[in-house]
């Protein structure tokens, strides 16, 4: 349901999930690093997470991202319209739209 609280098991199925080798936000936090983190700091995530759900508030600091451009393929790079934008948001933040994602999925399906 999406008024329950986030379990740690959620967190830990969420995080395995996570595609590696995907660019930080401005936090530098990788996925790997995620994927590393102690029971402890799970528990922490869970908080936050659940902090997200019970205030409604996504915090600004996870709401910041870095905008940078890549090249479109088979495409020359010295013309800039043959780059793309895309934003690099902080790992703990893609982390809590994926739970959050799939909680509104499983209450679409139901």
């Amino acid at each position: 349901s999406l008024t329950n609280l986030v379990t740690t098991p959620e967190i830990q199925a969420t995080i395995k999930c996570l595609k590696r080798r995907k660019a930080p936000g401005h936090d530098k936090v990788t996925t790997e690093v995620i994927k590393l983190l102690p029971i402890t700091a799970i528990h922490q995530l869970r908080n936050l997470i659940n902090g997200i759900l019970t205030t409604l508030c996504f915090p600004q600091a996870m709401k910041h991202a870095i905008i940078i451009t890549v090249p479109k393929p088979n495409k020359p790079q010295h013309n800039p319209a043959n780059r793309r934008p895309i934003s690099l948001l902080p790992t703990v933040a893609k982390l809590a739209e994926k739970v959050l994602k799939s909680r509104l999925e499983q209450s679409l399906e139901h």
